[in-house]
Formats: structure tokens, C-alpha cells, sequence
């Protein structure tokens, strides 16, 4: 049995034993294997697959389409990868294959079951740091299939749920690094929150308490500024009050202690008598 590997975050990558996967280059037959891929748990009707892949085509002739579109796909991968029916089709989810979607998924998994909550222990500060490393970007960017209405609103939910995902799993990193004064790391995974979404205001505001961490109010206010901008030029929006908060006492701890020359009079009730 031929080694299937599926590299579908950041890319649409598909191998055999190490090698590129010949035959899959269509887009209904990478559409299908996606659609089995993702969707594992479920023997699929041949007649939901034919109307999601050509809505277009009457029964018979999308029943047709589908047909050839599974010949191409056994030839492509061997039966080992395939349940087939006469009026089903799903992934074998026991032959050897490795999907970057399911890891992820299992990595995510492994820590909500283990440390629901803040402080990560190290075994579970591992998971999702290898959970970050996967995920390389969207879920099979630039993959469209205009004429399949229904299979391009699913595939808009499952790359909103796993950016979701993604985003939250690396504000949980960022945390993390920030309570333990690891700036750079704080700093990485902060960053590419905003790789993700430049307005995000979490991210925003975990800059600024790490370069307060390092004891530069300056860059912590800049960071402010460029969060402002941002929120006003892409949402029409001012800061949130949290995060106007945090900006308010940054700017209050670079205040500079008032000189001897700067210093207010002392108080009548502390004043010194007339002798």
C-alpha cells in the first residue's frame, strides 16, 4: 500500500510514498478527494456527490461525471485509500495515508482534553506549538470551483473554522510567552496573528504589553498607533476600551518622576510654621 500524504493548510500538495501524486491535477477529481478528506466519517451517497460536484447536470449525466471522476481517483491512488459501494464512496481512514488537517485537529484535541485552561504544561505547549508549525495558511488557497455553489460555501466554512482555530491556538502561544517573559516568542506568534488578520485587536494589544514587558513604552504606544490606523482603515472603527486601557496605562507608566524643579508646593497641612 502506497504512503498517501495530503498537505492541504497553505497549500493543496499531494504525494505517494514521497512522490507528487500523478493524476489528480483535475479539479473535480481534487475537489472529491478533498470533499472524502475532510468529511471522513461518512459513507457519501453517489447522488449527493454527483449533484455537489456538477449541479449543473441532470442525475444521469452527473452520476456519469461522478463515475469517470472515481476511475480517475482509483488509478490515481489504488483501491487501498477508497470505500467503494455501489451507492456510496468514502475515505479509508485505516489505510496509510497522513492528512496536515487531521494532525492539526488531533493536536488541538490532546490539549483542550489535557489543559483546558492556562498554565500549559510542557507536553501540551509542545502539541500546540506543532499545531502552529502546520498550519501555513489557509485551507487550500486559491482552490475554486465556481460552478459548485454548495461545495464553495462548504469550503468557505472549513477554512473560517480552521482560521479560527489557528488564530486562537496562537494567541494561546503568545500568552503563554508573555507570562514567562519570553519576548521573541511573544512576540512571533503575536505577529502572526496579525499575518492573519492585521485589525486584530488581541494581537494588537499583546505587542504592546511585550514591549512594555521590555521596558520600551515608546514601541508599546507606536503599536497603539498602528492598531488605530488600522481599525480606522479597514472596519471604521476606534480602538476598543480595553484596548484603549492598556494604552492609557502604558502611557502612564512613561510618565518621567517629577525633578525637584517640576515638583508641586508642598501641601498647607505639611507646610512648615512661621517661627
Amino acid at each position: 500500500m502506497a504512503h498517501l500524504a495530503q498537505t492541504l493548510l497553505g497549500s493543496f500538495h499531494l504525494s505517494l510514498d514521497g512522490h507528487p501524486a500523478a493524476g489528480l491535477r483535475a479539479s473535480k477529481v481534487r475537489a472529491l478527494l478533498l470533499y472524502l478528506t475532510l468529511e471522513p466519517a461518512t459513507a457519501h451517497p453517489r447522488a449527493t456527490l454527483a449533484n455537489l460536484l456538477w449541479p449543473q447536470s441532470n442525475d444521469k449525466k452527473a452520476r456519469q461525471n461522478l463515475r469517470q471522476t472515481v476511475h480517475r481517483l482509483r488509478l490515481a491512488l489504488g483501491d487501498d485509500h477508497l470505500l467503494i459501494g455501489e451507492e456510496s464512496l468514502q475515505l479509508n481512514t485505516a489505510s496509510d495515508s497522513w492528512v496536515d488537517v487531521g494532525q492539526f485537529h488531533a493536536l488541538l484535541t490532546a490539549v483542550r482534553g489535557h489543559c483546558p485552561t492556562a498554565p500549559l504544561c510542557p507536553t501540551c505547549l509542545a502539541q500546540l506549538s506543532q499545531a502552529a508549525d502546520l498550519y501555513q495558511g489557509e485551507l487550500v488557497p486559491s482552490f475554486a470551483l465556481d460552478d459548485c455553489a454548495e461545495l464553495e460555501s462548504w469550503l468557505r466554512q472549513w477554512r473560517e473554522r480552521l482560521h479560527q482555530h489557528a488564530l486562537a491556538l496562537l494567541y494561546t502561544l503568545a500568552a503563554h510567552y508573555l507570562g514567562q517573559q519570553e519576548w521573541e516568542l511573544a512576540r512571533e506568534y503575536a505577529q502572526r496573528q496579525l499575518a492573519m488578520e492585521p485589525w486584530r485587536e488581541e494581537a494588537h494589544r499583546q505587542l504592546m504589553q511585550m514591549w512594555a514587558g521590555m521596558g520600551q513604552q515608546r514601541a508599546a504606544l507606536e503599536q497603539y498607533g498602528r492598531c488605530q490606523t488600522i481599525l480606522e482603515e479597514e472596519l471604521g472603527l476606534p480602538p476598543s476600551a480595553e484596548t484603549e486601557q492598556l494604552r492609557r496605562e502604558i502611557a502612564a507608566a512613561n510618565q518621567p518622576a517629577p525633578t525637584p524643579s517640576q515638583s508641586p508646593p508642598p501641601s498647607p497641612c505639611l507646610a512648615a510654621r512661621p517661627t
